[in-house]
C-alpha cells in the first residue's frame, strides 16, 4: 500500500521515526534491524560489532558478500520486512522472545 500527502507535508525519514511506525503496526514485534540506503548504506552490522569485515557492502557478485536480509534472518532473528520508499530504508522486524516460545513446538511429554 503506498500512501500519498497532499499539500506540502512530506513523511518522516528519521530511522526512528519509521522503527516507531513499525512497531506500532506490526506489534509485538520489535525492531531487529535496519539498512538505510540514503545514508550510503548504513546498518545494523553483528560482524562490525564483532570486529569483522562487514560482508554486505559492495556488489553482490563480489566473493564473500552475504546478502543483508540473509544475516538479519539468520543472525538477528528477523523474520519481516518493511520499506519505507520515500525514504530508502529497510526495517527489519522480529518476534520478541516470549512469543517464539509460546509458538515454539513442544515435545510431548511422557505419560506414565
Amino acid at each position: 500500500m503506498l500512501l500519498e500527502s497532499a499539500g506540502s507535508s512530506r513523511a518522516s525519514e528519521i530511522v526512528a521515526d519509521l522503527r516507531n511506525v513499525a512497531e506500532a503496526l506490526y506489534h509485538p514485534f520489535r525492531l531487529v534491524a535496519y539498512w538505510d540506503a540514503q545514508a550510503g548504506g548504513r546498518h545494523t552490522c553483528p560482524q562490525t560489532d564483532r570486529g569483522e569485515e562487514c560482508p554486505h557492502e559492495g556488489p553482490p557478485e563480489e566473493s564473500g558478500h552475504v546478502p543483508y536480509a540473509q544475516t538479519v534472518e539468520m543472525e538477528l532473528e528477523g523474520s519481516l520486512e518493511l520499506y519505507f520508499p520515500h525514504a530508502e530504508v529497510s526495517v527489519y522486524l522480529g518476534a520478541p522472545a516470549t512469543l517464539v516460545e509460546a509458538i515454539r513446538p513442544r515435545r510431548p511429554t511422557k505419560v506414565k
